[in-house]
């Protein structure tokens, strides 16, 4: 009779699968002129977990992201990141239907999420008719779901309001964060003519020593001067709005 052999030790189970990451639709606001340095930008700190997609107008660009939303504050190259949402709804009354005003709420309790305690104080919504009816109930409720006032010109939570491409529905972007990117937190007040900063970073991308720059904008700068001349390779992540823009500020540095 053959001995029956002891069963090996149990293997444990397998782990399951991480959840996979959240992905967004997002818009950022850049400069026109500087799409291709904030693409550049977008590429090299997060790979793989941004998409990018047909930008609507000059001056945006629009990609889908997977990941924390607070790395997108980390950005230097853009005006301002926007989160996107879109409702299959044929007109902006259709945000005050409960499912429709609950998505949006949600959406902004994400963002007021991001920011320390306090930073929101106001709402501003942007959209053509702001102040029709409609718009000034949805403006209430939003102000009064979130303990904020209405400002009719610049406010600590923008939210935009249009229509989605195609014209099939509407979109809300919501901000990120309580200013644009743009103005940097060691920025105490309002220089005139002071200089854009996502632009100062964009001059310093372009005009730093060759081997010190970071790799895409290095193997751009490099094969365009190895082909014709460093001003060739300029303007190839450049543009005349840049120099002119460039030409006529002046950085701010006192008050």
């Amino acid at each position: 009779m053959n001995r029956r052999s002891s069963p090996g030790p149990r293997r444990p189970p397998p782990r399951p699968a991480p959840p996979p990451e959240p992905r967004y639709d997002i818009e950022a606001d850049v400069l026109e002129g500087l799409e291709r340095i904030a693409e550049l930008e977008l590429s090299e700190s997060f790979g793989g977990r941004v998409r990018f997609e047909d930008a609507a107008r000059p001056g945006a660009l629009r990609f889908s992201y997977a990941g924390d939303l607070a790395d997108l504050l980390k950005l230097r190259s853009v005006v301002a990141v926007y989160g996107v949402q879109y409702f299959a709804i044929p007109r902006p009354k259709g945000l005050l239907g409960n499912q429709q005003f609950g998505e949006l709420s949600g959406a902004i309790s994400a963002v007021i999420g991001l920011a320390p305690s306090g930073a929101y104080a106001t709402l501003r919504l942007s959209a053509a008719g702001e102040d029709s009816s409609v718009l000034t109930r949805l403006k209430e409720q939003l102000a009064q779901r979130f303990g904020l006032a209405v400002a009719a010109d610049e406010g600590d939570l923008l939210i935009r309001l249009r229509r989605a491409r195609g014209g099939d529905g509407w979109e809300t972007l919501v901000r990120l964060t309580p200013r644009p990117l743009a103005t940097r937190a060691w920025r105490v007040c309002n220089w005139p003519g002071a200089l854009n900063a996502s632009l100062a970073y964009a001059m310093i991308a372009l005009t730093e020593p060759v081997m010190m720059m970071r790799p895409a904008l290095r193997g751009i700068i490099t094969r365009a001067a190895s082909r014709a001349s460093i001003q060739t390779a300029v303007r190839l992540v450049s543009s005349t709005r840049l120099k002119s823009a460039a030409s006529n500020s002046v950085i701010g540095l006192r008050c």
